[in-house]
């Protein structure tokens, strides 16, 4: 563990502007023609991206190729503050301009291995890698590395979601342990197994802080190859990692996936094998609602999003879901054109990843558009990260800031 010094690469690559360039709207021009030609009007819109379902709207407002950077080969959620966006790429740690696309620098972590998120907290940049990567941090205006540790990386961070507050960065580990660092020099504060006695391959899924409760999330398998598991929520207290209590979701076919949210009272989850998202009471450690999603699909990967009292949840059936948060009602339900992966609100819009990028009206659930088409070689690979009325979302080829206003 240590700082090296190395100052991340500063890079000029301005990245294409939506509506400004010439060039791009003579290129869509061009194939709207063909589109046409070839398909009709109707079929045009979803295949062309930048403008869907919402008739002339302009979804993209810039989108800035990988370039040197290779691809976007990363699953994980990006950050983001009031200048730039933060994430990862098969050549390290990335910052981009959030006004205009532009690489403001790179840097090329020795061991570079995907975490499941970024995260940002006074003037830093946190990452929890995979493989052999470390743990590390990064000052977030230069990349420069402020400290890394490896000797974690058997016990493998990358499989859950960390999270931080203003006393810790609190991570997952594949060997079921949850541990407090200290932001400013990577020291373990405390650290915790969930259990002792759960079978191999019982994992950490992702970490949510809330006033001075710390919430890990985690499947446990309930046989040797892991084909029955089940969920469990362990709330611990995030001075010393004490646990509060537990909860374990009935049955033997039941998981979640990455963090439990915290929204009010609740705890939000989704399971993927049973395709429901459900609440857990977070004082009584009991749970509230689920829903059930269309049966025989693989249910959805990532958690659920909440806006203005309303839960948003993108499943394996191809539906995006609004419930009721008190009660789990559903509100309305809305077909996309596949599998869904994580959702996003940004505006008045729910963002459904589902290898492309849908909008759906939030209130009404109508289809409102396809920001990214999500044919060809390019498909969104990256979580969504929703800043003030922009999403940014990276797929395999570039990285895209959508206009929600």
């Amino acid at each position: 563990m240590g700082s090296n010094g190395e100052r991340g690469t500063p890079v000029t690559s301005p990245g294409t502007r939506g509506a400004s360039a010439g060039g791009a709207r003579l290129v869509r021009s061009l194939a709207a023609a063909a589109c046409g030609v070839l398909l009709g009007a109707s079929g045009c819109s979803d295949l062309l991206g930048g403008k869907g379902g919402g008739g002339s709207r302009e979804w993209i407002e810039w989108k800035t190729p990988a370039g040197r950077l290779e691809r976007f080969a990363w699953f994980g959620t990006p950050a983001a503050d009031e200048r730039r966006v933060y994430l990862e790429a098969d050549s390290g740690a990335v910052a981009f301009d959030r006004a205009t696309g532009e690489l403001a620098w790179l840097s090329p972590l020795k061991r570079w291995g995907g975490s499941r998120n970024t995260l940002l907290r006074d003037g830093a940049v946190f990452a929890a890698a995979g493989g052999q990567a470390p743990l590390y941090s990064l000052d977030a205006g230069t990349g420069a590395v402020r400290w890394e540790r490896y000797d974690l990386t058997a016990a493998d961070p990358s499989y859950a979601r960390s999270a931080i507050d203003d006393r810790s960065w609190y991570v997952g580990t594949r060997d079921l342990r949850v541990l407090a660092l200290d932001p400013a020099t990577g020291a373990t504060r405390w650290e915790v197994r969930l259990a002792a006695d759960w079978l191999s391959h019982s994992v950490v899924r992702g970490l949510s802080v809330s006033g001075d409760t710390v919430y890990a999330a985690a499947e446990r398998c309930l046989n040797q190859n892991c084909f029955e598991v089940a969920a469990v929520i362990v709330a611990l207290d995030r001075r010393d990692g004490g646990e509060l209590w537990r909860w374990q979701s009935a049955g033997r076919q039941g998981n979640i996936m990455q963090s439990a949210v915290v929204a009010g009272r609740l705890l939000l989850g989704s399971d993927r094998i049973d395709n429901t998202f459900f609440a857990v009471d977070r004082f009584t450690g009991k749970e509230v609602w689920r829903v059930q999603g269309e049966r025989g699909f693989a249910g959805p990967y990532g958690p659920p999003v909440v806006a203005d009292g309303v839960v948003y949840a993108g499943m394996g059936d191809t539906r995006v879901y609004a419930a009721d948060l008190e009660t789990g009602h559903v509100l309305w339900s809305a077909r996309t054109g596949s599998s869904i992966l994580y959702v996003a609100v940004c505006g008045d819009y729910v963002l459904a990843h589902n290898q492309a990028l849908e909008a759906i009206d939030r209130r009404t659930g109508k289809h409102a558009g396809k920001p990214v088409s999500g044919v060809g070689n390019e498909l969104t690979v990256s979580n969504i990260q929703v800043y003030g009325n922009r999403a940014y979302i990276a797929g395999t080829q570039h990285l895209y800031s959508i206009r929600c206003d």
